[in-house]
């Protein structure tokens, strides 16, 4: 597991449609409330972990669910998903529908602490 940064771009729709390809720096963690999801992009070697949005708050993390990450990706995008296309919005909105997809935003995580505050998330 990739851990996050804090500082990395907030772009919501670099994140979902992995501008950058896996392992860029990102402030988010991509979760799913789909088990079969979290196992596909778990792939042959990964594995699936779980937490929980309240989990994620309670330790200083931020949690969008996949309704208000829907409500973000219309037309240009809003707020953190705002991009110059369209398009690019739209095809990250599909994916967020396809896979039931949630972010934890790791953003206001101090830096130094994100390795422990990130294993302290999740379940194997």
């Amino acid at each position: 597991m990739a851990l996050p940064e804090p500082g990395a771009s907030p772009t919501i729709v670099e994140h979902i449609l992995f501008v950058g390809g896996a392992g860029r720096p990102t402030p988010y963690h991509s979760t799913s409330e789909s088990e079969d999801a979290a196992t596909h992009f778990a792939g042959k070697t990964g594995r699936v972990y779980r937490t929980s949005a309240r989990h994620a708050e309670s330790k200083g993390v931020g949690h969008m669910g996949r309704i208000e990450l829907i409500g973000l990706l219309q037309g240009k995008g809003k707020g953190k998903a705002k991009s110059e296309s369209a398009f690019l919005v739209m095809q990250a909105r599909r994916l967020v529908e396809q896979w039931g997809e949630h972010l934890l935003d790791f953003s206001d995580v101090d830096q130094t602490t994100v390795a422990g505050v990130a294993r302290s998330l999740y379940e194997p």
